[in-house]
């Protein structure tokens, strides 16, 4: 069976929208009921500053784990995108591979030194953002496995601390302090409740999202397309900085003989200033070839290191030996 028929299988078994896997639940807490219990105790006779205090303090933690709940509820939304739509993202990249690998890098456009130090400028802006990517990528493979057991150790240990807080809410009972107290800690503890819920419920979604883009190659397509566009950004920006090169120097040259004609034609009592001119002219051509050749050479270890980089992406891949 090739990649692309178990990816197949995979999708025709995966909920269409995050509302076919998780039916309606009535929300057990809620924005409106801490208020309440908060305005009762802010405005309640005969609590002592203690209680109130606490009463507050609760409801300020219940409201962190709710917003804590909403946050990972839209993430598991968004994990459920991502895992529907494997099969168009994989075909979105596949596509734009293919158009990468014909592209040609071009040569900037200026008719002046100075504009193309702006081009360079962009395009060094460019290069580091593809490389920034690349890095990005290629480091959050490396971490995926890592991540993985993570999921899978706190998807044995989550069940048993929602567990344990229906057991703490149902240990509650009236009488033994200030009803808004019992109320404050039983919201807390439901708030606690549905974020360790929606924390699971991420975490399930999370690894199914890394099955359908392992079964589909994703994570290996995404860095070859980050690398090719690496090596584009890095083939233009050599480009425009051979360009700018030669523009710098052929300005230096301009420079040292403007110097060297004034040297010649300036009255007697200024020569010493002009001869003065023309050897800084030259000093400044000198130093130019200098910066002109180390820049050569590190553009050339550059382009060695992203060759290398890039060697595993020009071998046949694994979804298409297989299919």
């Amino acid at each position: 069976m090739t990649v692309w028929c178990k990816l197949l299988c995979l999708i025709a078994v995966m909920p269409q929208s995050a509302a076919a896997q998780e039916p309606a639940q009535e929300q057990p807490v809620s924005v409106e009921q801490i208020a309440a219990v908060r305005k009762q105790a802010e405005t309640a006779e005969g609590l002592t500053a203690e209680v109130k205090n606490k009463v507050l303090e609760l409801c300020g933690q219940a409201e962190k784990h709710l917003n804590a709940a909403a946050k990972l509820h839209a993430l598991t939304q968004q994990y459920h995108k991502d895992t529907a739509s494997i099969a168009r993202r994989v075909a979105d990249l596949s596509a734009r591979i293919k158009q990468l690998e014909q592209v040609e890098p071009k040569p900037p456009e200026a008719d002046s030194l100075a504009k193309l130090e702006q081009e360079l400028t962009r395009r060094e802006l460019q290069l580091n953002d593809a490389k920034s990517r690349l890095k990005q990528t290629e480091a959050q493979i490396a971490e995926r496995p890592k991540r993985r057991k993570q999921n899978r150790d706190l998807l044995e240990s989550l069940p048993q601390a929602i567990v344990q807080i229906q057991k703490q809410i149902g240990s509650l009972s009236a009488g033994q302090e200030p009803p808004v107290l019992m109320q404050g800690r039983r919201l807390e503890l439901l708030a606690r409740q549905l974020m360790l819920q929606r924390q699971l419920d991420s975490l399930k979604a999370e690894l199914a999202k890394y099955d359908a883009e392992d079964a589909a190659d994703w994570t290996r397509l995404e860095r070859d397309l980050y690398r090719l566009e690496a090596a584009l950004a890095e083939k233009e920006h050599a480009l425009a900085a051979e360009l700018v090169r030669k523009g710098r120097a052929e300005q230096a040259k301009r420079a040292v003989q403007a110097a060297r004609f004034e040297a010649v034609v300036t009255h007697p009592l200024l020569k010493p200033y002009a001869d003065e001119n023309s050897l800084l002219a030259e000093a400044a051509q000198k130093i130019a070839q200098t910066l002109a050749g180390a820049e050569a050479d590190l553009a050339a270890v550059q382009r060695i290191a992203m060759r290398s980089k890039t060697f595993q992406r020009k071998r046949v891949p694994k979804w298409k030996a297989s299919a």
